[in-house]
């Protein structure tokens, strides 16, 4: 596929339903405009066109087409191409039962867009894979099924020869930046001395995070160690993660790796789908009463839809993921689905309330593994329920703002210009 093809149907992908004239395509992927670019993108629109994908809606002054993406509301449209296919797809009408609560704000579906047909967090563990190819193939692969954030632990066990390491860094920065999604490498602190400098530098990128797994208090045991790093990322401008709990970082959320994993998988499905309930809302709207209990009934019901739905997409795409990777090789059995609780309210009224609710989804939850399992669909429904913590994660600039290791997560932060201590949302 020519790359301004792949230009055009990039802009319906992430505009799918809306419609373009010619000369707001040519200004989208030409930022100028000139009859030359007109004719010059046309003719590829004419193609796409002639091939089924895309239509003419409508002709404007001086014969300008109007064009759309044919695809219809809930479907999805697969582009085959030799180098990358290129999906669209069109949101269907939102027919969950939390439908009125979201537009209310009460309740919100992390990544909406696609919601049902990705999971927001994937774990691979750099120390099983075979060789540096084998752990690129999988990850795009992978990346096409991913919302938020793909982690890689034991990452320096990977490193190999220098053409080698180059590479892979070079396929991982373009597999975050094609998929907008972040890799999280993860070094143990032993392991991330043997590195070198330039390495680390050419690791630095937007869609790459870095976190260096440690203890309390041992940052400081290895001050001289660590200021060089520090300097590195501080020349770059870029933010460096320090942690003491088995966690990745995504964009915006913090996810936690199971304690308990199979010792064969080399990807683990930690968290699959997620919505937000906010409780100061429905009581400020109802009032402290049994609408409470109504609006997690619904959640639940929306996250068992939305799993099903989930479920049935991984099942048509079944062929193109297992082609690639081994069923040993992907594990769903810690997968969860996040029900996340946001209050300022600390009163224990509440709190007490809560607890009744989290015990009746739990065995809803029960209920329908038993229902699914009677039907030959053997396959674990969990929901976790996590309150967004007003705890902070310690955000400074200079390696002696402080003086032990508190927090679960610690992150230098070269990206602004003055040093503070930021509240993040914090889902552990």
């Amino acid at each position: 596929m020519h790359r301004s093809a792949r230009s055009i149907l990039s802009i319906f992908k992430e505009n799918p339903g809306s419609n373009f004239s010619t000369s707001q395509l040519v200004n989208k992927i030409y930022s100028i405009t000139s009859p030359k670019l007109h004719r010059r993108l046309l003719y590829h629109l004419n193609h796409l066109k002639e091939a089924g994908i895309i239509d003419i809606i409508d002709e404007k002054n001086k014969g300008e087409k109007v064009f759309t993406i044919k695809v219809n509301s809930g479907e999805e449209l697969l582009i085959k191409d030799k180098h990358k296919p290129v999906r669209i797809s069109k949101q269907s009408f939102n027919n969950f039962e939390t439908r009125k609560l979201e537009e209310e704000k009460i309740i919100e579906r992390f990544y909406i867009k696609n919601w049902t047909k990705k999971i927001n967090c994937i774990l691979l563990r750099g120390n099983l894979f075979d060789s540096i190819e084998q752990i690129l193939s999988y990850m795009k692969v992978l990346s096409f099924s991913v919302n938020d954030v793909i982690g890689i632990t034991d990452f320096s066990s990977l490193i190999e020869t220098e053409e080698k390491t180059k590479k892979l860094i070079e396929e991982i920065k373009l597999i975050g930046e094609q998929e907008d999604l972040i890799i999280n490498l993860i070094f143990k602190i032993n392991d991330i001395k043997k590195i070198k400098k330039e390495m680390l530098r050419n690791l630095i990128a937007p869609n790459i995070k870095i976190t260096i797994s440690t203890e309390e208090n041992i940052i400081l045991d290895y001050y001289d160690f660590f200021k060089e790093i520090l300097l590195l990322f501080k020349d770059n401008q870029a933010k460096l993660f320090f942690q003491k709990e088995n966690l990745i970082v995504g964009k915006e959320r913090v996810y936690k790796i199971p304690e308990k994993m199979n010792l064969r998988s080399k990807c683990i499905v930690t968290d699959l789908l997620s919505l937000q309930i906010d409780i100061d809302k429905i009581v400020k709207k109802y009032g402290f009463s049994s609408t409470i209990r109504k609006v997690f009934s619904k959640a639940a019901k929306t996250v068992f839809k939305g799993n099903l739905l989930q479920r049935e997409y991984f099942d048509e795409n079944y062929e193109t993921i297992f082609s690639f990777i081994s069923e040993e090789d992907l594990c769903f059995n810690h997968a969860k689905n996040n029900i996340l609780i946001k209050t300022d309210n600390k009163n224990d009224i509440i709190n007490s309330y809560l607890d009744s609710i989290k015990k009746s989804i739990g065995m809803f939850c029960i209920q329908q593994e038993i229902i699914l399992k009677s039907c030959g669909i053997p396959t674990n429904f969990k929901i976790a329920f996590d309150t967004i913590s007003e705890k902070k994660i310690k955000t400074v600039s200079v390696i002696n703002n402080f003086s032990n290791f508190q927090e679960d997560l610690i992150c230098f932060d070269y990206t602004s210009k003055k040093e503070r201590e930021v509240k993040l949302t914090d889902f552990l």
